[in-house]
């Protein structure tokens, strides 16, 4: 889980000055933004608002298949509380952070 070292990263290229590490924080929480299940219509599993460990917008990564008719997937079939436990402390981490800087 990448966002558990986010604001290490954050932390990191603030006191270096190295957009390598503020690079690699943001990856962390896009990865976070991609993987939360957002369109379950479109992924063809799961409900709205949950979080699947993998999900790979990547005909690369398409390894796992549909039950009904075989087809190729981008998801895992489970979702893990721990991962969801992982991502919820990273976007309530950000919103914080953004309410202290935006009341000064």
């Amino acid at each position: 889980m990448s966002v558990v070292a986010t604001a290490d990263l954050e932390y990191l290229a603030k006191i270096t000055g190295d957009d390598y590490h503020q690079s690699r924080a943001d990856d962390g929480m896009a990865w976070l933004m991609n993987t939360m299940e957002l369109y379950p219509d479109v992924v063809g599993y799961g409900r709205y608002g949950v979080l699947s460990e993998r999900t790979c917008p990547s005909d690369g990564l398409l390894v796992e298949q549909y039950h009904d008719d075989g087809s190729p997937a981008s998801t895992w079939w489970s979702y893990n509380a721990w991962a969801a436990g992982s991502a919820m402390e990273a976007i309530a981490t950000k919103i914080c952070e953004h309410a202290v800087m935006s009341n000064g």
